[in-house]
Formats: C-alpha cells, sequence, structure tokens
C-alpha cells in the first residue's frame, strides 16, 4: 500500500544495499510509491554492474526498478549545498 501522505525518502548508497541485501526494496518501495537518489549515488551502484554476484544484482536491481519507474535520479546541482556536503560525505 503507497502512503500518500509521507514524501519518499532521498537514499544513499548504503541504504540501498541494506535494503537489496535484505530483500526489502519492494516493501519500501511499495510504502512510499517509489524511492529517490541523487545522480551521483546512482553513477556509485552503477559502476558495480561491471562486477559478479552481489555487487552486480544489486546494480541491476536498481536498473530495473529504475526503468519500472519505482526509482527516480534527481540531479545533484538541484540540491541544497548542506545536502551536497551530506551526499558527498556518504560517498567517500
Amino acid at each position: 500500500m503507497t502512503s500518500l501522505n509521507l514524501k519518499p525518502p532521498i537514499l544513499d548508497t548504503d541504504i540501498w544495499v541494506y535494503l537489496v541485501l535484505s530483500g526489502l526494496e519492494n516493501r519500501v518501495i511499495n510504502y512510499y510509491g517509489y524511492l529517490q537518489f541523487s545522480d551521483v549515488v546512482e553513477k556509485e551502484i552503477l559502476r558495480w554492474k561491471k562486477n559478479e554476484g552481489e555487487s552486480k544484482n544489486i546494480a541491476l536491481n536498481f536498473i530495473d526498478n529504475k526503468k519500472s519507474k519505482k526509482l527516480r535520479v534527481i540531479d545533484f546541482d538541484e540540491f541544497e549545498t548542506i545536502e551536497k556536503l551530506s551526499i558527498n560525505s556518504s560517498i567517500e
């Protein structure tokens, strides 16, 4: 069930990895309707497509969900300064 009163969160790479590895991504997507990522996080996740095993599956899951419009990507330049600092610190 989608909660129409809640704004979907903007996830970082660590949270996406946790959701996929725990098998909870679909449950969270269904709750919010979709999830949001910065384009910087998307690029980091998509680099894993070259890997094997779980890393590759995490990237492929991202691609499939984005094609299904369950994930939305926000351009990094649209974020406020404080949000950019937070995103950069979570990637490093």
